[in-house]
């Protein structure tokens, strides 16, 4: 017989529900949990006591009644909180997602026949002896995500378990039984009937994004997609290679992959001319009114990365340092904070997309996106209004600004005097301070890593591209 090992505190509770006379058991997840040998952090308790019996049972513990109505009672207790539920039976889902009648039961078989997979309806005595009436643990063997008993009957009931069986199987890398994968093909539509909240769909599709394409082509064959989303137009064959790129489990990201891909395949059998950035953000608005719950500055991030995240191919380039600045600078400017993008995943969210759009493995652009990004983070000393009335002007004078940022920030110049100087004295003498930078480079100086000297260097070859550029004085 198979067992599992319940911790101390979790075998007292259930024994003072025995010692009362009533029957209890964990079951759920975390006896899934226990036989796959995974971190456990929550269990959940079942017994034959009516929420009353369970309250007077544990009447010295704090105690939280707010699902009393479905037979749960929480007790909080050394810092933990535990729910106790009683065996129940449910009935009538005229909504597509909650009961309309429980019933209170005497037989724990009876409430695990209402659960949604088999490796979720097994239970564990105090002693850790299994119940498993509906061979979750066979399945857990086999890897399957099976529905109990009849699975249409499962997703007619609840249509998000629908999510939640490819949720799950993304999860445990399982797969789905034929007799489940038939069902959801029959009762997708019960996604868009019954009244699922935006936000319960969003909070299920948003883990299935985590893991990429697997999950986009997974929900793709079953037309669960396109049941949700009829709007996107996606081809199969161009699901998965962008995914697997760099993949990321940034749910934003692999968001955005799947607009970008549904924009590729609408304007590769358009007639009309379409504009890339207006054709993505419509795809993604539709998306975020499916969903609902996400946020506006949510999609401010997705929408930077549609509009700005393809970068040229000049950046794959070793001389595509003011191409990169540009473009970086782009990025910034769609975001609420410029220090954002330095210090928090927004930089490897872009470089994970760029990725995908290139087709090309570009971890090499990493240590450049971070020195641009570094640079980009810092105000320009000096304004663009500024140095005109230096005589400076033309269309490279955004670059040059950079670029001279970069310099003056690495010699730790900060006041807008010292920047003036250094470029006055730069336009009268460059080769000369060329030379300058490229001395300090060759120190060797132990404040700059060799990633950050090769990227000085790039930034020098570029500049010395633009300073061709002379001003007007």
């Amino acid at each position: 017989m198979t067992t599992i090992t319940i911790p101390a505190r979790v075998r007292s509770i259930m024994q003072q529900l025995l010692d009362s006379g009533h029957q209890a058991y964990i079951v759920g997840g975390c006896v899934r949990d226990e036989i796959m040998q995974r971190p456990v952090t929550d269990y959940d308790i079942t017994t034959s006591a009516t929420p009353e019996q369970i309250k007077e049972v544990f009447s010295q513990y704090k105690q939280m009644n707010f699902g009393e109505k479905h037979g749960t009672i929480a007790i909080h207790d050394q810092g933990q909180t535990y729910e106790i539920t009683t065996y129940r039976i449910e009935e009538g889902y005229s909504d597509g997602r909650r009961p309309d009648r429980v019933t209170f039961v005497d037989r724990i078989e009876l409430d695990l026949a209402r659960r949604d997979f088999t490796i979720n309806a097994m239970a564990a005595d105090v002693e850790g002896a299994l119940i498993d009436p509906y061979g979750g643990i066979d399945d857990i063997s086999k890897k399957l995500i099976r529905a109990v008993g009849d699975p249409v009957a499962r997703f007619t009931e609840d249509s998000l378990r629908i999510l939640r069986a490819y949720r799950f199987s993304l999860r445990f890398d399982f797969s789905l039984d034929e007799s489940t994968a038939r069902a959801i093909l029959q009762t997708n539509h019960l996604l868009i009937e019954h009244a699922i909240t935006g936000e319960r769909i969003g909070t299920e599709f948003n883990e299935i994004l985590r893991y990429g394409g697997t999950g986009i082509a997974s929900m793709h064959s079953l037309e669960t997609l396109q049941t949700l989303f009829p709007f996107l137009h996606l081809e199969p064959d161009r699901i998965l290679p962008r995914y697997q790129v760099l993949p990321t489990t940034s749910p934003d990201v692999n968001l955005a992959i799947l607009v970008k891909d549904s924009y590729d395949a609408h304007i590769a059998h358009a007639t009309e001319d379409l504009h890339p950035n207006k054709i993505s953000r419509k795809f993604l608005s539709q998306l975020f009114e499916v969903v609902k719950g996400w946020g506006n500055y949510r999609m401010t991030k997705i929408k930077a990365l549609l509009d700005h995240g393809t970068p040229p191919a000049v950046l794959l380039e070793t001389d595509g340092s003011a191409e990169l600045l540009r473009w970086i600078d782009r990025m910034f400017s769609a975001y609420e904070s410029k220090h954002e993008f330095v210090y928090t995943s927004e930089r490897d969210d872009l470089i994970a997309f760029s990725s995908a759009m290139l087709e090309s493995d570009t971890r090499n652009l990493q240590s450049r996106i971070d020195a641009a990004s570094m640079i980009l983070a810092h105000p320009l000393p000096v304004s663009g209004p500024d140095a005109k009335v230096l005589g400076f002007d033309g269309p490279h004078i955004r670059d040059i600004l950079h670029l001279w940022t970069h310099a003056a920030w690495y010699r730790g110049y900060t006041e807008p005097e010292q920047f003036i100087f250094m470029i006055t004295n730069h336009w009268k003498n460059p080769e000369l301070d060329l030379e300058v930078l490229r001395s300090e480079i060759s120190d060797g100086s132990p404040k700059q890593t060799d990633e950050e000297n090769a990227y000085l260097q790039s930034l020098i070859d570029a500049f010395s591209t633009v300073s061709t550029h002379q001003p007007d004085t």
